[in-house]
């Protein structure tokens, strides 16, 4: 009854947490469906921007372009009327289809010299004359210069809006092929071009949408087209009238939008909905205006408010039926997991079982190997005695039994040798640090091990490119070590191999050191293995065959003694296993 009780829980539980994941999903996926909608629509509005400043920036460039060749044309060099007026009129004939309202030239004291049309607008006189002392710069020859948007005179609800490209006139003193001519700035030739027609012609045609609009502002801060208001043309940001407060209750958003490059976002004016905005910065020499477009935030998301409503109801059906689903699969589920989980556990527990043993049986042989080794120690030492013995009781000049007796001494002083080493091996010693040499050391553990090498046919390459380096390390820490790691890589070779050992003495982390290389050609570590093989009673042998073991134990030697000890391999090429150790553990 409480195992039920339980059940019960856990299934109303989960159900609740899968109801609202999927409420949260879909409410997840409506969000990124109206900021995808958000994206594209700033994409198309910013694709419009661009296409239209592409446009302005093009036929400005063309207007000035040909204000500059006419400058360049040499007859007028002599700036005299007639001469002026067959290459003035030609240009004007073709630029008023271009929105041009005259061609002009002037002297140097801005006094008319000729004009296509009988006069020129009063405002430019005053342009004319600020603009005298930025044509003597000789620098700016070949310039064009272009003025503010400008109403046709002062009445601010005038909207015939112009602005003037004006590029100085220069005279050459002699001949100008010849290098450095000197140069006289005389006048001024200018265009006065309509910028209604650049509006109708490049801006009006835009179409964001049913309440959107395309307008202008420039560097100044004033708004130079607004479709929805053009009573508030050429009104400068900084003006802060009624009319202005009414709509707008700051105008930080535009003052941002002057000094930045192209951007888009969304703002708010007054009570009005939300609007997405693109803005694009128009160049034009010495002026900048300032392209914007702006849709409103409700007609953009029109359409995926209406298709949002079939798709929660959906969401709604599907999860009902996802509930009544997940139940039954639930209690399905439940009872095949638990019985593989009682497999799982009972062959875990089979093979922890396994290793303990193989570890205790380990234990038993290093117990076994001390006293063998204790036991084969006194019989030796006698058969050294004895034969010692009996070459002192064998007289004469030449003992015929010398060579006999050197090898009976020779081969009993190498089993001796070999059971102190097994002997030492098993003991178990407390941490004591001293001073070693590592390729002594190394080559110890290698005539332990020499038998294995031996029968198995596994040659041992030695590179010591440092054999006389000396580390200050617990000496049967580190050979219980090598031993590990020799004793792996004779399992891996099988048959007929060859172990490469390097020592080297090196620098790591502004740190002195040594550094043990121990390569093998052997069957190497599967990707999947190779970052679990320092666990405990991780391995890939039989459990006849190993623990598990070796590999964490050397790593945690190699670590208490502030080393490193890493690992590569290949499957089918073989193991590279590298230990760096510090020459004094006391320093680090």
């Amino acid at each position: 009854m409480y195992k039920k009780n339980i059940h019960t829980f856990w299934i109303i539980i989960g159900t609740v947490i899968f109801v609202i994941l999927i409420i949260f999903t879909s409410v997840k996926i409506y969000n990124i469906a109206l900021d995808e909608s958000k994206k594209n629509h700033r994409l198309l509005q910013k694709d419009m921007a661009n296409a239209t400043a592409a446009g302005i920036n093009y036929h400005l460039e063309h207007l000035s372009n040909d204000l500059q060749l006419l400058v360049n044309f040499h007859r007028l060099q002599k700036f005299e009327r007639d001469l002026l007026r067959d290459p003035m009129d030609d240009l004007f004939s073709h630029a008023q289809d271009f929105g041009v309202k005259t061609i002009f030239a002037t002297d140097i004291k801005t006094n008319l010299i000729y004009s296509t049309t009988d006069t020129i607008p009063r405002w430019i006189g005053p342009l004319l004359q600020q603009q005298v002392q930025w044509a003597s710069n000789i620098k700016n020859r070949g310039t064009p210069w272009f003025s503010s948007v400008l109403s046709s005179d002062t009445k601010k609800n005038n909207h015939e809006l112009h602005f003037l490209i004006l590029v100085p006139l220069y005279r050459y003193s002699h001949d100008p092929l010849e290098s450095n001519p000197e140069i006289i700035p005389v006048g001024f030739v200018g265009e006065v071009v309509n910028f209604n027609w650049l509006i109708q012609k490049f801006v009006a045609s835009i179409n964001p949408g049913n309440t959107g609009a395309a307008w202008i502002m420039d560097n100044h801060g004033r708004l130079l087209f607004h479709p929805e208001h053009p009573e508030m043309v050429l009104r400068n940001i900084s003006e802060k009238s009624a009319d202005c407060i009414s709509c707008h209750t700051s105008f930080e958003k535009q003052k941002e939008m002057i000094t930045s490059e192209a951007a888009y976002g969304e703002y708010t004016v007054g009570n009005e909905p939300t609007k997405i905005m693109t803005h694009v910065p128009i160049q034009i020499q010495n002026e900048r205006w300032l392209l914007v477009i702006s849709s409103n935030l409700s007609d953009v998301t029109c359409a995926l408010r209406n298709k949002s409503f079939l798709f929660f109801i959906s969401v709604s059906m599907i999860l009902i039926l996802t509930i009544f689903i997940s139940i039954y699969l639930y209690r399905i589920n439940v009872k095949i997991i638990q019985a593989r989980e009682a497999q799982r556990y009972s062959e875990r527990k089979e093979l922890l079982h396994l290793q303990v043993c193989q570890a205790s049986k380990l234990a038993s042989v290093g117990e076994l190997v001390d006293s063998v080794a204790h036991e084969m120690n006194t019989p030796i030492s006698i058969i050294l005695a004895q034969a010692e013995a009996l070459r002192l009781k064998i007289t004469g000049e030449k003992n015929v039994f010398d060579e006999e007796i050197e090898i009976i001494k020779k081969q009993s002083q190498r089993v001796k040798y070999y059971t102190q080493k097994l002997l030492n091996y098993s003991k178990g010693m407390p941490f004591e640090p001293k001073k070693i040499s590592i390729s002594k050391l190394f080559d110890e553990c290698l005539f332990l091990l020499a038998p294995r090498f031996r029968v198995q046919k596994i040659n041992i390459i030695k590179n010591y490119n440092s054999p006389s380096v000396h580390i200050i390390a617990d000496r049967n820490q580190i050979e219980q070590v090598f031993i590990n790691l020799l004793n792996n890589a004779i399992d891996a070779i099988g048959t007929q191999g060859e172990i490469k050992i390097e020592i080297l003495q090196t620098m790591k982390n502004a740190i002195n050191g040594a550094e043990i290389i121990i390569s093998d050609n052997g069957e190497g570590i599967t990707k999947e293995n190779l970052s679990n093989i320092f666990e405990s009673f991780f391995t890939t042998k039989l459990p006849s065959r190993g623990t598990g073991l070796g590999l964490s134990i050397s790593k945690a030697i190699i670590i208490r003694h502030r080393g490193e000890i890493s690992v590569k391999s290949t499957p089918g090429k073989g193991t590279t296993f590298n230990i760096f150790l510090p020459l004094n553990l006391k320093e680090v």
